[in-house]
Formats: structure tokens, C-alpha cells, sequence
């Protein structure tokens, strides 16, 4: 990915030991410097350092994921899988409410947007599924059905046929049931 660097410090040279994620410049001035890099020092001090950070880039999911993964990495913990961050994001999802912040939202339709192969998208395509139940808001199913016009599957055909007869969900729900 390529992100506009506002702001950049310098860093090098690093370690020998260190290992360089990601290069950045800001805008056309050279060189590039490493912008993210990870070491493990010779305490076994694990260090995860990014100077990325500008107020609009945690706007951008990845770059939160990459934070997210960066501390699991840096504590020594596992980095949660995709299944795990959506166990921790669909019951939020299915609370929402028209004028809450859709800044979940944003991070699951990315995910959708950025599924790459047929297994992903089925299982982000089931988890969606979920949230089409009676416990889920109308503004939640809207946004499933949204984004389940775009990796939905056979599987979630039986939900969205149920909301058919819901004046206000027909429409997102054959929008997405033309798709699959």
C-alpha cells in the first residue's frame, strides 16, 4: 500500500538485526527511510517502531491492523486472526444505530473490499450472515445486506429472502440477492 507520509523521521542506519517492513519518503524527497521496522535486541527485547502516525492514517484500517499487529507482535502474543477481530466486531455492529460512528463499519467493508481469494470472502460472507437476525438493528442489516450484494453466497440466500417481506429492508435485500 502507499500511504501519503506527512511526516518523517529519520532512522537510519538501524541495526543490523533489524528488520525493515515498510519504506516511506515524504512526497518526492529521497531517500527513502525505513517508516516501520521490528528488532529483537540483545536483551530479547522485542521492538516494534513505526514513525507513520499522522491523525488521518488512523482513519485507515490497515494502518490500525498494523498497529494492532505491530504491539501483539512486540508483547510476544499472537496476532488475532481475521475470525477473532470479527468476533470482536459484529456484536457491535449489530447495535448500531443510523449516526453512530461508522468507523467499525468502515474496517469490516474494507475487509470485504480487500478479501482476495473465495474462502475469504465465503467466510466474511457468513459472519455478515449473523448479523441478519432479529437481534440486529435495521441500520445492521442494511449495512450486511450492503455489503453482502458484493461476496455474498448460496448460504446467505434463506436470510435475505426472510427480509423480502420487511417494507423497509426489500430493497437492500434484493440488491444483494441480484448479486449472488
Amino acid at each position: 500500500r502507499q500511504m501519503c507520509i506527512r511526516d518523517r523521521y529519520k532512522t537510519s542506519p538501524l541495526a543490523p538485526s533489524a528488520t525493515v517492513l515498510m519504506m516511506g519518503r515524504v512526497g518526492d524527497r529521497k531517500p527513502y527511510e525505513p517508516v516501520t521496522w521490528t528488532n529483537i535486541n540483545a536483551a530479547s527485547g522485542r521492538v516494534f517502531y513505526t514513525s507513520l502516525g499522522h491523525p488521518d492514517e488512523f482513519n485507515m484500517p490497515f494502518f490500525r491492523t498494523l498497529l494492532v499487529n505491530g504491539i501483539h507482535w512486540a508483547l510476544d502474543m499472537p496476532i488475532p486472526s481475521e475470525e477473532q477481530v470479527l468476533d470482536g466486531l459484529l456484536p457491535r455492529i449489530k447495535k448500531y444505530e443510523f449516526g453512530d460512528s461508522r468507523r467499525t463499519l468502515s474496517y469490516v467493508a474494507d475487509l470485504v473490499v480487500l478479501a482476495k481469494s473465495q474462502e475469504e470472502k465465503a467466510t466474511l460472507a457468513r459472519r455478515l450472515g449473523e448479523l441478519l437476525g432479529p437481534d440486529s438493528t435495521f441500520a445492521c442489516k442494511q449495512f450486511a445486506c450492503q455489503q453482502l450484494r458484493l461476496i455474498g453466497t448460496a448460504e446467505q440466500v434463506p436470510a435475505l429472502a426472510k427480509m423480502l417481506t420487511d417494507e423497509r429492508l426489500t430493497n437492500p435485500a434484493r440488491f444483494a440477492l441480484e448479486h449472488i
